[in-house]
């Protein structure tokens, strides 16, 4: 059974990802959260196994609060946007995975299938070395500027 912690700024968001959650047998729902800030405490009193973080969220965001994360606590993180920016950043260092909202069961599942084994064989060390490049790569992601960033009018 892997404890899971649901954050995200946004209850629609967060009731899907419960919903999902507990369609599957192997998946306990510890606690949700719609700020950084409470999430973190509660990270910190009861590490989960598995962490679904959205990235954009006020005052802490998910890149802020996966780097306050203590080495030895340290969960498998999915990171869940309605933002691309980050995207291709986070499938390059095969890290975690990356959901983008909107997504469907079947779509949470796939997550699934690559964390599943991912959290079953890794050490801490591991995930924390893997969770470093991701932030790098998240964090050069979200300062490149804007002319660089490609565009979809429609």
């Amino acid at each position: 059974m892997m404890d899971v912690i649901i954050v995200d700024d946004e209850l629609a968001g967060r009731r899907t990802l419960r919903e999902y959650c507990e369609a599957e047998g192997d998946l306990r729902v510890v606690g949700e959260f719609g700020d950084g800030v409470a999430a973190l405490v509660a990270i910190r009193s009861q590490p989960p196994q598995l962490l679904f973080l959205d990235i954009q969220m006020d005052p802490l965001n998910g890149i802020e609060l996966a780097r306050s994360l203590e080495p030895s606590q340290l969960p498998s993180l999915v990171f869940v946007t309605a933002y691309d920016t980050y995207a291709l950043e986070a499938f390059e260092v095969s890290a975690v995975d990356y959901l983008l909202k909107p997504f469907d069961q079947e779509r949470f599942r796939k997550t699934l299938e690559r964390v599943r084994p991912r959290h079953l064989r890794s050490s801490v060390d591991e995930r924390q070395a893997l969770l470093a490049g991701l932030l790098a790569q998240l964090e050069r992601g979200g300062r490149a500027p804007a002319e660089e960033r490609p565009r979809l009018l429609a």
